[in-house]
């Protein structure tokens, strides 16, 4: 999984149903164990702290995006970000 920008759980004030931590929580523990490459633009602290407090079991790498990004279209930029995104996705489909 490649998470770009709000990742589930951090923030609880989105309006559908069930966007608390408690449920967020639920869901990072579908993830059984599968890595998951989280980019956000500004800082990943608080993302890091959250989802490393879960309990989820997961491999994650955290990776900060240089500007404000709320698509996916950084993947399409020549930045430091993109190069770990490509050499963490090489990595996780070789095992």
């Amino acid at each position: 999984m490649l998470a770009a920008t709000h990742f589930d759980g951090v923030r609880t004030n989105w309006p559908y149903a069930d966007c608390d931590r408690v449920s967020a929580g639920t869901r990072l523990l579908r993830l059984n164990g599968r890595p998951v490459f989280v980019a956000h633009e500004g800082s990943v602290a608080e993302t890091k702290d959250y989802v490393m407090a879960s309990g989820a079991g997961a491999s994650f790498t955290f990776e900060t995006l240089p500007y404000r990004n709320h698509t996916d279209s950084w993947v399409l930029r020549d930045v430091p970000a993109r190069e770990q995104a490509r050499d963490w996705l090489r990595r996780v489909v070789s095992i």
